[in-house]
């Protein structure tokens, strides 16, 4: 996907699942859905983290490395709204 879309943001790819595992974001695909994501390559996809997925999350971090905002839903549809991304980089910017 980066280089379809010639993106420059650095990108983290979870290979093994540590970083979802470390934020506590992971979640198991229950056995009933299995077979349809199965449909779309899964466990193969990323066999190293098999049935196993990561909760969408958002995390605003300021440069001394504390989070100013978080946002996690285990719906993957809802995501931390723009506005209030702004807004937490707003707040990081007034404190200098």
């Amino acid at each position: 996907m980066m280089e379809k879309n010639a993106a420059t943001i650095p990108l983290l790819y979870d290979l093994d699942g540590s970083v979802m595992e470390a934020y506590r974001l992971a979640f198991d695909i229950p056995e009933y859905l299995q077979p349809a994501y199965a449909t779309m390559g899964f466990p193969t996809v990323n066999e190293q983290t098999g049935w196993r997925l990561p909760v969408p999350a958002t995390y605003v971090i300021d440069q001394s490395g504390a989070v100013r905002a978080r946002y996690a839903n285990g719906d993957y549809t809802r995501r931390m709204e723009p506005s209030d991304i702004i807004a937490a980089l707003k707040d990081i910017a007034s404190r200098g």
